[in-house]
């Protein structure tokens, strides 16, 4: 497959958007702990006994290790020259997409979980948590951590972990946004990834999710819901 700007990659590598493209599971969903995490050692062990079936979610990463997060010389992701419309009549566009995630995000607060963050590869991106004390970027791939290490510094910390068990505990961010992620985890696991997130925010404090098929996640945030908060 090659894109717009000649990006080349194996077909079977290649996720496909909103399909069963990608497995972000590996180990049984760790009890929350009371205690606070040190982010920068908190990763999954996916040598554990009790991992589920590997097989899709290595195919995901290493797609994102080998091909996804890597940039030609002007800087473009090869996930980006695939995948998203480059054209110069589209790029005012797109920004204000990203850019109306705003609308939803308190502008300021402590934590803020980026699950599934990638490189953070877009200027409206970093943004998002620019009133936060501390942004946690997680992704299944080191190369995605990384870049994002390069963009935001130590105003972030950066988990090399599944979306499906996130290795926080109960109610402790302050705001939480899923930007084309979930998309990339099994059709019939993506309503664990919106548990998942649910669980680690704060009561009553926002959860922003991107994804290709608004219609379908939705019915999955519903179901996840606890029930007084479904009216």
């Amino acid at each position: 497959m090659r894109g717009s700007r000649g990006c080349t990659i194996e077909s079977s590598l290649c996720p496909e958007k909103n399909k069963n493209a990608g497995e972000l599971c590996t180990s049984e969903l760790r009890k929350p702990s009371k205690r606070k995490f040190n982010y920068r050692e908190t990763k999954v062990n996916h040598n554990s006994k009790n991992t589920r079936d590997l097989d899709v979610e290595n195919k995901v990463r290493r797609f994102y290790e080998e091909h996804g997060w890597k940039a030609d010389a002007s800087g473009t992701f090869c996930d980006t020259a695939l995948f998203v419309d480059l054209r110069s009549s589209a790029k005012a566009y797109k920004s204000a997409t990203r850019r109306r995630v705003l609308e939803h995000l308190p502008k300021n607060g402590n934590l803020f979980l980026d699950a599934g963050s990638g490189p953070v590869q877009y200027p409206e991106y970093i943004e998002y948590s620019a009133g936060f004390s501390k942004r946690i970027c997680v992704d299944l791939s080191q190369e995605a951590l990384k870049y994002a290490a390069q963009k935001l510094g130590s105003h972030g910390e950066y988990v090399q972990s599944s979306i499906l068990e996130l290795p926080f505990p109960d109610n402790h961010f302050d705001a939480v946004v899923s930007l084309h992620a979930i998309y990339h985890v099994d059709a019939q696991q993506q309503e664990m990834a919106v548990r998942q997130l649910v669980r680690v925010a704060k009561p009553s404090h926002p959860i922003v999710i991107v994804y290709t098929n608004p219609n379908n996640v939705f019915r999955l945030f519903l179901k996840a819901l606890p029930s007084h908060l479904k009216r």
